[in-house]
């Protein structure tokens, strides 16, 4: 392949995920995905929206878009975290259910969405997996039959993330006693 034909076929992929990235991002019917989320202007899963897949993400929904997320549909096996901030950042709220009403309890969503992830929610064999890392590495200790049973449906059913297992673990006082300074 020419140096041509490489660079012209490289800008075309490029353009290609930044359209699609910027699709997901304005209002519309698309096909919806298997395994992702669906984000509607309108409460009960009504009107336009936007959809993401599986392992997608992002990072600052514009302001257009970010205060009119009104109702989410979940579909698959996938978790979802909101962010009151651009980048993950701010105050979050994991999801892995359908709402038909962000403002509504149990959610009670006042702020708009201004960043998302979506991810494919870990098989109960994975779960074990990762919560007896996390303790491993953080606690230095095997994770207890307690521990199993709290964060595997955690994780499993209700769309916890990794990285949100081992926050809370980090925050616990069995970690910050083992990181202060020994006296």
């Amino acid at each position: 392949m020419s140096t041509r034909r490489f660079v012209l076929l490289s800008v075309s992929l490029i353009v290609l995920v930044a359209a699609s990235a910027a699709e997901a991002q304005k209002w519309g019917r698309a096909k919806r995905p298997d395994a992702g989320a669906c984000f509607f202007r309108d409460a009960n899963l009504a009107g336009d929206y936007f959809c993401l897949k599986a392992g997608e993400s992002l990072p600052d929904i514009p302001k257009g878009v970010s205060d009119r997320i009104t109702s989410i549909q979940v579909l698959g096996r996938v978790g979802l975290t909101l962010f009151t901030q651009p980048l993950f950042k701010g105050g979050s709220a994991t999801i892995a259910a359908n709402v038909a009403s962000l403002r509504a309890a149990p959610v009670a969503w006042i702020d708009p969405v201004s960043s998302i992830q979506v991810r494919k929610r870990p098989t109960s064999q994975e779960a074990d997996r990762i919560v007896r890392r996390a303790y491993k590495e953080l606690l230095t200790r095997a994770a207890d039959d307690g521990a199993l049973k709290f964060w595997i449906p955690r994780l499993t059913d209700m769309g916890y993330s990794e990285a949100q297992v081992r926050e809370e673990l980090i925050k616990s006082d069995e970690y910050k006693r083992l990181s202060s300074p020994k006296r």
